[in-house]
């Protein structure tokens, strides 16, 4: 009881940083809606696109156990940080989650996690990118569009 109260104050006591995408509350249920996600680098110059394969189940279920168990702490994400859309194809909503060295921030917290890990995602990611596996901003936004993803398109 005492510790609901203590996380409820801190809610609204906090000022959230909330992407104007994110539509849907994440539970339990949600790694099974998303169907892709892309992994834009901190400047959205850029994306890589994971939708099938080892590396896409390996990051949605990271992300899931994250948001579902880590640590939480309120905390708005750092500005260098990337951005991972978790798009629920289905829903035509997307779940924005931000992502940096240390941890995973999601609706105004942050999650800590194990470091290893994302740095080992990081480091596929940085190797996608060097092979030429990203999106540009603009393929990125018509992707969207196309999805019918109207309020996420530039």
């Amino acid at each position: 009881m005492f510790k609901t109260v203590i996380l409820s104050a801190a809610i609204l006591s906090t000022s959230c940083y909330v992407s104007a995408t994110d539509k849907v509350e994440y539970n339990s249920n949600t790694a099974a809606q998303v169907q892709s996600i892309f992994w834009l680098n901190n400047t959205e110059t850029n994306a890589i696109a994971y939708a099938k394969f080892e590396a896409f189940h390996s990051l949605k279920m990271f992300i899931d156990a994250s948001l579902l168990t880590a640590k939480v702490t309120p905390q708005a994400p750092p500005e260098n940080a990337n951005k991972l859309l978790l798009m629920l194809h289905q829903q035509q909503q997307v779940i924005t989650v931000f992502i940096d060295e240390n941890n995973l921030y999601y609706n105004g917290f942050s999650y800590e996690v194990d470091k290893t890990k994302i740095n080992q995602f990081q480091h596929l990611n940085d190797y996608r990118t060097s092979v030429g596996d990203s999106i540009t901003e603009q393929e990125l936004a018509m992707v969207i569009k196309n999805y019918g993803f109207k309020y996420l398109a530039k």
